[in-house]
């Protein structure tokens, strides 16, 4: 099943990175998988938008594939993890 998530979230990430070139978003301001640091924490969204003049942060973007077998679990999870950002 782990397998299957990874294929799924990453097979999005490659069709929302297209998209975003598509409508005009340049190469340089799009980094997938950037480390991040917030207080204590290391963090390592999916994929950063940033402004390729000032490098200031404009979207973060953390993909997670919906399962209904672990919802309540993964839903405090994913809901921790999103807070950090």
């Amino acid at each position: 099943m782990q397998q299957d998530n990874f294929k799924a979230e990453n097979g999005f990430a490659e069709y929302l990175i297209s998209y975003l070139k598509a409508i005009g978003y340049p190469n340089n301001s799009i980094i997938i998988e950037p480390v991040l640091f917030h207080r204590d924490e290391k963090l390592r969204p999916d994929i950063l938008i940033i402004n390729p003049a000032t490098k200031e942060i404009i979207l973060i973007i953390e993909i997670k594939q919906f399962r209904s077998d672990s919802y309540t679990n993964e839903n405090k999870i994913n809901k921790n993890t999103l807070s950090a950002y």
